[in-house]
């Protein structure tokens, strides 16, 4: 959403891929990169969520537009780190490969994977310094992302991130106590490092939801305390999304919440509560979340005495 506010033309089809294939777009794409981390970002996610096969692209056309992504990105966080004096991360993103918020639009096990396998092969090689599968519908979705990194990611870590309903269940409705300990088993089986465990592209109250049930789940605990995994939180801005959306039959993007709008309130009403009551580790923003907002994380985060690591 960010880049749009900026000029970038909101293609109905490739979305934030736009950025990419448009090469008078990849300065507006550089200028987002940069204001993020100027805002206090310490990760990065390159613009590569919408390079998929789902909207049209060949796997030749996804390894050449998910490595710029990751090269655009790298650049602005290697350039703003130095000058900071600080350590950027970039993270090379692995969205749905068919349809975001849509689990009964997932591809087959293997061909899933060698998507994901042929993604993360041309981010690692662009210089990412891990993944995260994000936006993802179900269990399912996020275990094929994670075969891909096993094969294609040069031993580097990935995060997952499922988005949520309004309940707080998963898109697939399963519960995310039940799908957490599900998943680190999958990653540890597949040899591949997940950090963090997050929930996003949905709305804050969902994802306090889900963090409750999370709070009340020992086994889950347990395993991401075995797993070495922190839990994770990014928000949207959007109005809940109806179950048989898709972005092809979406002709105007999805409105946004009013109250998001205010950086101040996103911080101290949800991600406090987050950080503070329900162990969450990692904080950022997702779709309509601005610079500002980010700004005022790091701000009542700091006022809350909490460092960055």
């Amino acid at each position: 959403e960010e880049l749009f506010l900026r000029g970038v033309p909101d293609d109905r089809k490739i979305w934030s891929a736009n950025a990419l294939v448009r090469d008078e777009c990849h300065d507006a794409l550089r200028a987002v990169h940069r204001d993020f981390v100027r805002a206090g970002a310490r990760a990065i996610t390159a613009n590569s969520y919408g390079v998929t096969p789902g909207v049209g692209f060949g796997e030749e056309k996804v390894r050449e537009l998910v490595g710029l992504a990751v090269r655009i990105a790298r650049g602005v966080a290697d350039e703003e780190g130095k000058a900071q004096g600080k350590n950027v991360v970039v993270l090379g993103s692995l969205g749905p490969l068919v349809e975001s918020y849509r689990a009964d639009r997932v591809m087959p096990r293997v061909e899933g994977a060698r998507w994901y396998a042929a993604m993360a092969a041309a981010m690692a090689a662009a210089g990412a310094d891990g993944f995260i599968a994000e936006t993802m519908s179900s269990a399912e979705e996020s275990e094929q992302a994670l075969d891909g990194v096993e094969k294609g990611g040069e031993g580097r870590p990935c995060l997952v991130s499922w988005s949520l309903r309004s309940d707080g269940r998963m898109r697939s409705g399963e519960e995310v106590q039940e799908a957490v300990p599900r998943v680190l088993r999958h990653a540890k089986a597949q040899g591949v490092a997940v950090p963090a465990v997050l929930f996003n592209c949905c709305e804050p109250e969902a994802i306090t939801t889900a963090l409750l049930a999370l709070r009340a789940a020992p086994a889950a605990l347990q395993s991401l305390a075995e797993h070495g995994a922190v839990l994770g939180a990014y928000a949207n801005r959007l109005t809940p999304v109806a179950a048989d959306w898709s972005l092809a039959a979406a002709d105007a993007p999805q409105p946004m919440r009013d109250y998001l709008a205010d950086p101040v309130r996103y911080a101290d009403e949800f991600v406090r509560r987050w950080v503070d009551e329900l162990q969450v580790k990692v904080v950022g923003g997702c779709c309509g979340m601005t610079p500002a907002h980010i700004s005022a994380v790091c701000k009542t985060l700091r006022r809350e005495g909490f460092e960055e690591v």
